[in-house]
């Protein structure tokens, strides 16, 4: 017999549907692609910032820099990215390359891929903005019925 869901369950994955679908309409503004690229283009943007956001203490001014020094940023494998995400290579490798056609993605000589990243770009604060309030959407709907997270006992 399984036990009963926990009360806020329902509410918790409303919440984070809501706030999918929210994400992805804010990233589809920056191009009209379908959403197997979408999630290549996320997969390719964690990659790509993930270096500079693990170590951001270290070198705080570069979070607001409007461009970041490639020693900084990250990339990734079209391989790692049909890994991560499950979809097959060619699929991966076909819509990396229309990715890098319309400028969203860059692929260096040795096949290894990133999101080209510029503060500059108001499509890409427009989409940072927007996803940000989707994220605050979220966090008020959970707050005001009642559920706590693990944020909300810390500072911040």
């Amino acid at each position: 017999m399984t036990a009963p869901a926990p009360a806020d369950a329902r509410l918790k994955a409303y919440a984070g549907v809501e706030l999918l679908l929210d994400v992805c309409h804010s990233a589809r503004s920056l191009a009209d692609i379908d959403l197997e690229s979408l999630l290549i283009y996320f997969c390719v943007l964690e990659a790509t910032m993930q270096p500079l956001m693990t170590n951001a203490d270290a070198h705080p001014g570069l979070l607001t820099a409007e461009t970041v020094p490639e020693s900084y940023r990250g990339s990734i494998t079209m391989l790692l990215v049909s890994e991560k995400l499950g979809i097959p290579r060619e699929t991966v490798r076909r819509k990396v390359k229309a990715l890098v056609g319309n400028g969203m993605l860059t692929e260096d000589p040795s096949g290894r891929i990133q999101a080209p990243l510029s503060l500059s770009d108001p499509s890409l604060r427009g989409c940072g903005e927007a996803t940000s309030s989707a994220a605050g959407r979220y966090l008020a709907r959970l707050r005001k019925c009642g559920v706590r997270l693990e944020t909300d006992n810390g500072p911040g």
